[in-house]
This record gives structure tokens, C-alpha cells and sequence, in this order.
């Protein structure tokens, strides 16, 4: 669990521990998690429990990506909240749980897909993660932010092709 560092002589001049070596860079940037929308397509699921609350694997969605994010150094986190937003703070309060500082941003009337990013206190010179709420996923994202960073991009996204074939008709009506 140590690891002497030596100089060109042998000589002991320092020490590591496999913590050290092993922890997660401590990354400032903000992350920004979309958790406000009405999850209507799972009514009735989501009647009492908003969606980013649902559990997979015996924990919420939510709960699942802020400990992906914590795990990986990330530690200021905002949730955009709207519907059911009382039982998102309630269950994550300010993040000391996972070591980590969350704030809300809490929208009084539904802003849109990417409205809750005109909430943020201020604006930060480093790049911001956004994502919504009910993404379960393994990506990397140190791995996306340094590629953003190598390329010295105004933005990046991550997405996946999703092909699938209805095998019926699809029928429109107009009411």
C-alpha cells in the first residue's frame, strides 16, 4: 500500500500510498444535471416520484450519476429541478453524503431543455458538464473533458445512434 520514491542513487526521498495514487484528480468544473422535467411518457410511475428518483439496481438513476461524477473528482454539482423538486433536495440535500457540494437550480415554470443553465450564480471560465438526469451511462467523463480540452473545443457532445425498425405502421391523426 507504499511506494518509496528513490533518487538516482537509491536514495528513500519520498513515499506514495496506493490512495494517492489511485484517487481521482479533483476536478472544479460544474456540472450541471437536467432533473425538472415532468417524466410523463412513464406515468404512472412517475405520478409520486419524479423520474431522476426511479430506481435501477436498487438506487435512483440520479443517485447512480452523482456517484459516477463524485467517483471521478467531480464535486460541484447543480440539479435543475422543477417537478417533484422538494423530493430531489430532500433525498440529496447539499452532497456531503458523497463528498461533494450540490446546488439547485430551481425552476418556478418549466424553462426548456437547456432554460436552467440561464440559473447558474455566475459564469465559469472552465467547461461545464451538462447532462440530463435520466442518462444511465459508464462514459468517462475525465476522458470526454480532456478530449474537449485537447481540441480546444466551444463545445462537445457525446451521443448514440439508436436505430430501430416498428414493425406496424405508424398512423397520424389529427384530433
Amino acid at each position: 500500500r507504499h511506494m518509496p520514491i528513490v533518487d538516482a542513487s537509491g536514495r528513500v526521498i519520498g513515499l506514495e500510498t496506493l490512495d494517492e495514487l489511485v484517487s481521482p484528480k479533483q476536478r472544479d468544473n460544474w456540472v450541471v444535471i437536467m432533473a425538472g422535467g415532468l417524466g410523463s411518457r412513464l406515468h404512472p410511475l412517475t405520478l409520486d416520484t419524479p423520474k431522476p428518483l426511479l430506481e435501477v439496481g436498487g438506487k435512483p438513476i440520479l443517485e447512480t450519476i452523482i456517484s459516477n461524477f463524485a467517483n471521478n473528482g467531480f464535486h460541484n454539482i447543480f440539479i435543475s429541478v422543477n417537478y417533484r423538486a422538494i423530493q430531489v433536495h430532500d433525498y440529496f440535500g447539499d452532497g456531503s453524503r458523497w463528498g461533494i457540494n450540490i446546488q439547485y437550480l430551481r425552476e418556478e415554470k418549466s424553462l426548456g431543455t437547456a432554460g436552467a443553465l440561464s440559473l447558474l450564480p455566475e459564469k465559469t471560465d472552465l467547461p461545464v458538464i451538462v447532462m440530463n438526469g435520466d442518462i444511465l451511462t459508464t462514459i468517462n467523463f475525465t476522458r470526454i473533458l480532456d478530449f474537449h480540452q485537447e481540441h480546444k473545443a466551444s463545445a462537445t457532445m457525446c451521443v448514440r445512434e439508436k436505430s430501430f425498425q416498428i414493425p406496424y405502421g405508424v398512423v397520424e391523426i389529427q384530433a
